[in-house]
């Protein structure tokens, strides 16, 4: 249905409607202890010369009734313990904003309309990535009790993970008493990585590398990955991952290699950084091609730390999630979209189109 052209039918339709949960003589609701007059909200609305943003926050109906989201009561509570949140990512003050909803018990999908706006014309702005910061708050309060479970099976999956990751690194302790590799392939483009970095000037850093570099900088990370023990614990850490994703995204990304992860970006400067302790002396082409009688320490020995430093990353990243069930864009990533906007002729405090948040 379409409000475009007036706000006061919109207003009336999510405190009207057919199934809507009456508080009182209508459907709407606010802050706790303001009473909602439905003409004056209608009149405010439609005189308002800024930006209104409507809201909807659905969900399965089986979701709704094992979580209590079946009754309007449940959504009061919900929304008004938001305010702030949503101050911070529409950018309004607290004292200018303005905000209200209604619950629809709708048979497949209960769901809620928020409408947010500011009491100053010219104020506040939404970004999809705000979005996505929202919805994510939102799912993790409303599946607090499902996320505590993953969670909980996080704990064992980084404790297994621990343990694997330290049979890796006795392994390869083992095969160096033997004088023995078995990947041979992994000393090899390490060695061929030292040679290329000891011909590169400037910023020895992953960003700051030609394109030759990074590449084989990935093709180590992706040997590395092919470890089984190593693809074990990545696909771990995807499956958790993709489980709290499916709360609050209707399609979770697919596994990236891990060459591609960003969560594992660090990775990257290790491998460098343990590239460039390899001796001197063995950085030839002889070697990287023919066969290899005796092990150069120093090529090995970074192998093992490599592995060594990969379990601490999965380590951090475990306990990234469970410190704040919440994910974050790094200021890179955060840097090229403000400047992408300012491209596209948009002012850092504009207002973005009408978005929905969907459960």
């Amino acid at each position: 249905m379409d409000f475009s052209g007036s706000m006061e039918n919109y207003v009336d339709y999510i405190a009207n409607r057919p199934r809507v949960e009456r508080v009182g003589e209508h459907g709407l609701f606010t802050d706790a202890g303001k009473p909602v007059m439905l003409r004056q909200v209608q009149k405010e609305a439609a005189e308002h010369k800024g930006m209104i943003w409507t809201h909807v926050i659905s969900l399965k109906r089986e979701d709704a009734a094992r979580l209590g989201y079946d009754r309007a009561e449940q959504w009061m509570a919900l929304l008004r313990s938001k305010r702030a949140m949503l101050c911070k990512h529409m950018k309004i003050d607290s004292a200018d904003l303005r905000w209200y909803a209604a619950f629809h018990n709708e048979g497949h999908h209960p769901h809620v309309h928020l409408m947010v706006y500011s009491a100053r014309d010219n104020d506040g702005y939404l970004t999809k990535m705000s979005i996505e910061a929202m919805r994510s708050e939102l799912a993790h309060d409303i599946f607090r009790q499902d996320f505590a479970n993953i969670y909980d099976k996080q704990n064992q999956a980084r404790t297994e993970m621990k343990e694997e990751s330290a049979d890796v690194i006795k392994q390869l302790m083992e095969e160096m008493k033997s004088g023995m590799v078995k990947n041979m392939e992994l000393e090899k483009m390490l060695l061929a990585l030292s040679g290329k970095l000891s011909h590169t000037k400037g910023k020895k850093v992953y960003g700051y590398l030609k394109r030759d570099v990074k590449n084989l900088v990935d093709r180590i990370i992706d040997e590395i990955a092919e470890d089984e023990r190593v693809d074990a614990l990545y696909k771990e850490w995807n499956k958790w991952q993709g489980e709290i994703r499916k709360f609050y995204e209707n399609s979770p990304e697919k596994q990236v290699p891990l060459s591609q992860c960003a969560a594992f970006k660090s990775l990257k400067n290790l491998i460098i950084s343990e590239a460039m302790q390899i001796s001197h002396n063995v950085r030839s082409t002889e070697w990287i091609q023919g066969e290899v009688a005796v092990r150069e320490p120093s090529v090995f020995f970074a192998t093992v730390r490599l592995m060594t430093g990969l379990q601490k990353i999965f380590q951090e990243e475990f306990r990234k999630e469970n410190r704040t069930g919440r994910y974050h864009i790094d200021r890179k990533r955060r840097k090229k979209l403000t400047e992408r906007r300012r491209a596209q002729g948009h002012r850092t405090d504009d207002h973005e189109p009408e978005q929905q948040i969907e459960g």
